[in-house]
Parts: C-alpha cells; structure tokens; sequence
C-alpha cells in the first residue's frame, strides 16, 4: 500500500494573510471616513435651513403685526433667540431659544449687535448697513461654512 502525504507548501502564509488583513483594514478606515463626511454636512445644512426658516417666521410675524411689534433674532455663539420688540431683551419671558446643533457653531456675525430686526408692516431690516449684513454658520469637526447675506428688505440673497 502506498500512503499519501500532504503537500505542505498548501494553505496561507503567516506574511500573506497579515497583508490581507492590512489591505482590509485600510479599506474599512477609507469607507467609514466617507460615511461621515454627508453626516456632517447635512447637520450644517439642516442648521442653516432651520434658522432660515426661523428668521422667514419672525419677519412674517412683523408684517402680520402680530403683538403690534417689532421681530427678531439674536445670534449667539451655538444658538440663537427669537424675540419681539426693537431689541434683544435676555430677561424677556417670551423669548424662544433655538439651539444650532452638536459640532455646530456660529463663526461670525456682521450684524449691528448681532441682532437682525424687522420692522413691522414692512418687514424690512430695521437700520439696515449693507456692509454688516451677513451670519456664517460653521461646522466645528470638518471646518464647512456656509454664510447668509441679507437685503434691506430682510431676503436672504445669497448663501455660500
């Protein structure tokens, strides 16, 4: 009878199976970098379309005349706060805090007392400066921006 031996060269190095393992490793680092990158970006985003949405309500506000009143926010460094009357009253009961999100921060604003105010009936900028006229939102982890410039009117005419 004859006996069978194996081949011992069959199977997979020590060497080839760590450089296997090396190659997979990098790869699942690349995809999870990737995958957090749109997370980050959305939460700019969503920040940015609430506080749009926000200032759009306080400025609808002051034309309908609600509480006979002027509207509208003051920015601070990670939230802001909707207000009425001609200015920013910390100790104002009605005031409504918002806050801009984890990781999200305000990185300027241009606006006279970091307020914008909106006149009512007209809804317009009360003493509006076309040089101070800008909030710019940013994203503390990836480093994005996004800045909003305002009109006299109280339109958002350009986000970048």
């Amino acid at each position: 009878m004859r006996k069978t031996y194996r081949d011992s060269t069959s199977g997979f190095a020590l060497v080839e199976l760590i450089v296997v393992l090396g190659v997979v490793s990098v790869l699942v680092s690349l995809v999870t970098v990737n995958l957090l990158r749109p997370q980050q970006q959305s939460s700019l985003t969503a920040s940015v379309d609430t506080l749009v949405s926000d200032l759009k309500q306080a400025q609808t506000k002051a034309m309908a005349g609600v509480g006979g009143s002027h509207h509208g926010a003051y920015v601070g460094q990670d939230s802001y706060v909707l207000f009425s009357g001609t200015n920013y009253n910390a100790n104002d009961s009605a005031n409504a805090q918002v806050a801009l999100g984890s990781n999200i921060s305000v990185a300027s604003v241009t606006l006279p007392g970091r307020q914008i105010v909106f006149a009512p009936g007209s809804g317009e900028i009360v003493n509006f400066n076309p040089a101070t006229n800008s909030i710019t939102i940013g994203n503390t982890q990836s480093g994005e921006q996004q800045t909003m410039e305002f009109n006299r009117y109280g339109t958002i005419t350009n986000i970048y």
